[in-house]
């Protein structure tokens, strides 16, 4: 996997809506992140990076110790993230992290914790397979980092 430099990753150009598409790569050198950048399958980031919002990543993405995400949250150590893809609304991906203090969910263009994601998914697709799908990328969250644990 080649080493992504500061130099190259500042070229990377951003699209119409401000999102900047970064290609699999080792992106330890780099220590901060703006927003709206997306990662490619197999990406890697050193210790004490920081991502802005609106940030997502591919499968197999891997982050070094205190990494942070938006507002100083920082993820257990072990598995810092799942990722389910082709699910919701917009067929996107949705992830969730587990932070130090709690779970916390970027699905599509929305981010905050677990249980207001859960509110907001129950209140906006009640009854549908979208509210089914979500509810158990959420369970298998919850399984997986227990299982972490153990």
């Amino acid at each position: 996997m080649s080493k992504i430099t500061q130099a190259e990753f500042d070229a990377i150009e951003r699209d119409e809506k401000g999102v900047k598409t970064c290609p699999p790569g080792d992106y330890s050198e780099i220590k901060s992140f703006g927003e709206g950048c997306r990662f490619g399958e197999g990406c890697s980031f050193g210790e004490r990076c920081s991502f802005g919002e609106w940030c997502s990543f591919g499968e197999r993405c891997s982050f070094g110790e205190w990494c942070s995400f938006e507002n100083g949250k920082k993820c257990k150590p072990g598995v810092p993230f799942i990722r389910v893809n082709n699910i919701g609304s917009r067929v996107d991906g949705c992830q969730i992290f587990n932070l130090i203090d709690g779970l916390y969910v970027r699905c599509g263009c929305w981010a905050g914790g677990v249980n207001a994601f859960v509110k907001r998914v129950k209140e906006a697709h009640a009854g549908t397979v979208h509210e089914k799908t979500y509810l158990l990328a959420v369970e298998m969250a919850k399984a997986q980092f227990e299982e972490v644990k153990q």
